[in-house]
């Protein structure tokens, strides 16, 4: 099992200075790319996946877990939990139907407004439409 956090030079910790793995990134970037350097001895595909787990908070802990022989699984036997996601799921979803219908709405209300040449009130409803749009993404 690799360590990350040994290859950083980083304790091992559930919060890490990000700002100062971010330092440590670009050094091991520069020390071990190929084209700076003939000796390098981690390659830069590792010195990347690295960066990534210990940079995100649940890939970090997730790291931990595997660095102390916990392996997580895709099951999860929480019943209770899972009829929760399961609502929430339906909740998104139904959410996200009613966030299309209105961003078409104002699509339609924009279209309509820009063939009568009424920019400025298309405007309006272009740019609620682009915002709605941001949401559904």
């Amino acid at each position: 099992m690799i360590n990350f956090f040994s290859i950083f030079d980083i304790n091992i910790d559930c919060e890490i200075n990000i700002d100062l793995l971010r330092q440590k990134y670009f050094e091991l970037q520069k020390k071990h790319h190929p084209d700076y350097s003939k000796n390098r001895t981690i390659d830069i595909a590792l010195i990347n996946e690295g960066y990534q787990i210990l940079s995100n908070q649940l890939l970090r802990l997730k790291h931990i877990l595997e660095l102390n022989t916990i392996t997580l699984t895709e099951t999860i036997s929480d019943a209770e939990f899972l009829l929760q996601c399961m609502e929430w799921q339906e909740n998104i979803k139904s959410f996200q139907q009613e966030i299309v219908q209105k961003m078409n709405n104002e699509l339609n209300e924009a279209v309509f407004l820009i063939k009568s040449q009424n920019f400025i009130l298309a405007a309006n409803h272009l740019q609620k439409a682009l915002y709605l749009n941001k949401l559904i993404l």
